[in-house]
């Protein structure tokens, strides 16, 4: 009888239908404990992989599914480069009234290029606000142009059979139909006359009109400069999807930038001129006021009678000329002139402060104050910023709008020269005169003792020629300024060279894009599958890896019980059975050895739920035992489906319950199933009551009776999730053992369940783990193959386990 295994009755009761590779260590201790489990249990994630790899390829294949369609939707993106060299004129070296600064600097420059006015005027000669659908319709659009109130849309026009007739539908909403020939769009204010040649019968024209500031603002977004500080070369980028439209555009924007930014330098040119004119003239209206003061000065003195004097007044007529040999009288005369134009200048520029105050300051009342230009040097250099800034505004304000952020800081700088910087630096002048009038007075007080009759005429005539004289010399230098202001104007050049134009481009930048796109998706899909199979794992609720039942369960694991497979012939690998023969020797070593090597082995078999294989690992226990020598009874303690009579071919009645309710003895109940040091006991008559019999003192007196006869007693009871009764016989034989069955059993139930136990008398002796596979983590639970005992005196008896294995499988 060695070898022999009973099958199963029932397919969810096999315990041998897959491969077997089951180490069997003395004691449960070796198959892993609480302090066995490693950080990261790569075997696991590993299993689990393996086990869910049709839901990770199927999701791998969804992903790339997705990844060549995103792929496919990507649109070519073409890249044009340019360069353009801004050499802006150095003009720290000019002299003159008024020094033109450089009015860019590099962000200048940028701006300039992404301004409304380069923009839009490549828009419009272009016609980028008009885009076909199909690139042969190009032609169609060479004198497309649009009205002043215009309706921005995707439009179709449509060619009858005939060729003669056309309709132009907006939204696929017809709203104008003519001839071919006549303008087309008047309705949507379109003013677009093509010629009827251009067209063909039946033809189909799709285009889209959109806001010349909206593309512009496309224009914008897809153009990407680059222009360091302290570089004069400026790189530009534009992203299309048409080579060839995106080249002409990058081209035409080069050259408008170009005519722009010459047209803003000569404009700023006229500017300057201009206002150097206006202080030219207002020069010269200043020296003819003089002038004419002086002469009539003299034509209302000449006939006076002369006074005591070195010359009578009016009779100078060389204004070059000393007035007085005497030194004395002429440094006399000087003194006065001097103390007249510093007293005259105080007034003159404490009336311009009083303009200031109320925000009238006028910058050319400067030009006739003398100190201005002999004493107020920090002065003059802000009054020629002050022009040169609104030169700069007024050049300004022709290409940018009042809005732009130049044109605000340009008039803050105006405001902050007029409001705070003039007035104080004119208010020290005023403090420096009024020192000088101090001392002015100090010294004429002096001198007015030795030229008591000195006479007035003469202090004003020298006064008056001085006024022609200064006079004279600011308007020479503003008439010295005016010259050199329009040789700039006449010299104007462009600050902007073109160094590379764009060419067509061949392939597109982004043709890389879709294969990263395909990439990133697998690689996110396989990442998705994966780790959609790991939480799986983790939600689990089966039994599946051996620490699930030493650290979740807390059950040592007394042995596991492989599977063997059906060769194609059919016959079972005879090398498979012994594993299976091996493995219920462990088992049945490991329970010997927690009873302590006494007799009797007593304990209730059950698991989880059905289809766990309890029954089948009952019946092979008690085999196992009865081939070691042991006196072996075997119980089926399933009252509710018991179906171990069937494995041995018994009667299921008279049994357990028909004992148990008193309607036949002992004897009569147990049975000698044919195998050598074998007995069973079936379930027996199936009752109603048949849980509350279980509860019988008969139950206690019979496993008492029981273990003074047999050497070993395995009752096998229903699932723990069925009732009461695994319980009450695990009670009645004070020791159970869990069967759990690998990929089947529920792990929560039995962690449910198994605390119900702990409040009973019952010692729970370990786990048999069933139907488990030699890869991933029962990879190490497996025997030596060509190890098996071959009986040289007896000849093998077959095993009939792999009979009902080869059906259920």
């Amino acid at each position: 009888m060695s070898g022999d295994l009973i099958p199963a009755s029932r397919p969810s009761e096999t315990a041998l239908d897959q491969p077997a590779n089951v180490p069997a260590p003395a004691t449960w201790q070796n198959w892993g404990g609480p302090d066995d489990q490693p950080a990261f249990n790569w075997g696991r994630y590993w299993a689990a992989a393996k086990r869910y790899k049709w839901l990770i390829l199927g999701i791998l294949i969804v992903g790339t599914g997705i990844g060549v369609f995103l792929a496919k939707l990507q649109k070519p993106e073409y890249e044009v480069t340019a360069s353009v060299w801004v050499s802006a004129a150095d003009r720290s070296k000019q002299n003159g009234p008024i020094v033109a600064e450089d009015p860019m600097d590099a962000t200048a420059w940028v701006n300039l290029l992404l301004s409304r006015k380069v923009l839009g005027d490549i828009v419009r000669e272009r016609r980028l606000y008009v885009n076909p659908l199909n690139e042969q319709d190009s032609l169609l659009f060479r004198n497309f142009n649009l009205g002043t109130q215009f309706r921005p849309g995707l439009y179709t026009v449509t060619v009858n059979s005939s060729g003669t007739q056309y309709v132009l539908s907006a939204q696929d909403t017809p709203v104008e139909r003519g001839a071919l020939g006549d303008s087309i769009g008047r309705t949507v204010g379109f003013r677009w006359q093509p010629a009827p040649a251009l067209f063909h019968a039946g033809q189909v024209v799709e285009f889209s009109v959109i806001r010349p500031d909206i593309a512009a603002e496309s224009i914008r977004s897809r153009l990407i400069p680059n222009m360091p500080e302290r570089s004069s070369t400026l790189t530009l980028r534009l992203i299309g999807g048409n080579p060839r439209r995106t080249a002409a555009t990058m081209n035409a924007l080069l050259h408008e930038f170009v005519d722009v930014s010459t047209e803003l330098k000569r404009q700023h040119s006229v500017e300057v001129v201009n206002t150097v004119a206006d202080q030219s003239r207002q020069a010269d209206s200043v020296l003819n006021a003089k002038q004419e003061a002086l002469q009539h000065f003299r034509v209302h003195t000449i006939t006076l009678p002369s006074e005591s004097g070195p010359m009578p007044a009016g009779t100078n007529t060389n204004p070059n000329a000393t007035v007085a040999a005497d030194p004395v009288t002429s440094n006399y005369f000087d003194l006065k002139v001097q103390q007249g134009n510093v007293e005259r200048d105080i007034t003159a520029l404490q009336t311009i402060l009083a303009q200031a105050a109320k925000d009238s300051l006028s910058p050319d009342a400067f030009s006739a104050i003398p100190s201005v230009r002999t004493q107020g040097q920090e002065l003059q250099e802000v009054l020629k910023t002050l022009y040169t800034t609104e030169a700069k505004l007024r050049a300004d304000q022709q290409i940018y709008t009042e809005n732009y952020q130049g044109v605000k800081d340009l008039e803050q700088q105006i405001s902050a020269l007029k409001t705070r910087t003039i007035p104080a630096l004119t208010q020290q002048l005023v403090a420096r005169l009024k020192t000088q009038d101090a001392s002015l007075t100090a010294q004429i007080g002096d001198a007015s003792r030795e030229l008591q009759k000195i006479p007035q005429r003469s202090i004003d005539e020298m006064r008056l020629q001085n006024d022609v004289n200064v006079a004279q010399d600011i308007a020479n230098r503003l008439k010295s300024g005016l010259s050199e202001a329009k040789l700039v104007e006449l010299s104007t050049t462009s600050e902007v060279t073109i160094v590379d134009t764009a060419v067509v481009p061949f392939l597109p930048t982004n043709s890389q894009q879709g294969i990263r796109i395909l990439l990133m998706t697998v690689a996110m899909s396989l990442a998705g599958g994966i780790g959609l199979a790991f939480l799986l794992d983790r939600v689990d609720r089966r039994v599946r890896y051996p620490e699930q039942v030493t650290h979740d369960l807390g059950l040592g694991i007394l042995g596991a019980v492989p599977h063997i497979r059906k060769q194609r012939s059919g016959v079972l690998d005879p090398e498979e059975t012994s594993q299976v023969i091996e493995a219920f020797r462990t088992i049945r070593l490991n329970l010997a050895h927690e009873n302590g090597g006494a007799t009797p082995v007593i304990f209730t078999v059950t698991s989880p739920g059905p289809g766990d294989g309890k029954s089948l690992i009952s019946a092979n226990l008690a085999l196992s035992f009865a081939e070691a020598g042991y006196r072996t009874l075997l119980v089926d303690g399933d009252i509710r489906r018991g179906e171990l009579h069937a494995m041995f071919g018994l009667d299921r009645r008279p049994g357990l319950t028909d004992y148990l309710a008193g309607d036949v003895p002992l004897e009569a109940v147990v049975r000698d199933p044919t195998h050598e040091n074998l007995w069973v006991i079936p379930c027996g008559t199936r009752r109603h009551r048949g849980p509350e019999l279980l509860v019988s003192e008969e139950l206690a007196r019979l496993m008492a009776d029981l273990q003074q006869n047999y050497d070993a007693i395995i009752v096998d009871s229903p699932p723990l999730g069925a009732g009461v009764d695994p319980f009450i016989m695990a009670t009645a034989t004070k020791n159970m053992l869990m069967v759990l069955r690998a990929g089947t059993s529920d792990r929560k139930m039995a962690e449910a369940k198994l605390s119900l136990v702990d409040r009973l008398p019952v010692r729970l002796l370990g786990a048999v783990l069933n139907d488990i596979r030699q890869a991933g983590a029962y990879r190490y639970y497996s025997y030596l193959y060509g190890y098996s005992i071959v009986d040289e005196d007896v000849p093998q008896i077959e095993s009939r386990v792999g009979e009902l294995t080869g059906k259920t499988s």
